[in-house]
């Protein structure tokens, strides 16, 4: 299953599969000053997951576009405004705090820095 199947397909099935088989996280609702030209919203959160592969299928679920992806190495994620928080957490996503989000940040790290 992919991010495309997840998008074209019935959404409801992908999201059961990531209830069963995944762990898709999301961090607490933070503000951002100042507001950009590129993100007009003023509070946002992060999507995040174990694998990047499961992050792109969770979001295919959720309707977001593939070119919000932000692929950094420090941690794979997606910018999400309140309203798509809510959604998330309805459909799986297990909420975190700032700081469990910043400790998958540094084991991430390690692992990158290990594999180069």
């Amino acid at each position: 299953m992919s991010w495309r199947d997840c998008r074209q397909k019935n959404r409801k099935q992908c999201f059961f599969k990531v209830r069963d088989i995944m762990s898709v996280y999301i961090d607490d609702l933070h503000l951002q000053t100042p507001v950009s030209r590129k993100w007009r919203y003023t509070a946002l959160c992060h999507l995040v997951a174990d694998t990047r592969e499961e992050l792109l299928i969770f979001a295919g679920a959720l309707g977001l576009k593939l070119g919000w992806f932000q692929d950094a190495d420090s941690l794979p994620h997606f910018d999400l405004t309140k309203r798509m928080r809510y959604q998330a957490i309805r459909h799986g996503a297990i909420p975190i705090t700032r700081e469990q989000l910043v400790e998958m940040i540094r084991k991430n790290r390690t692992k990158v820095e290990v594999q180069k």
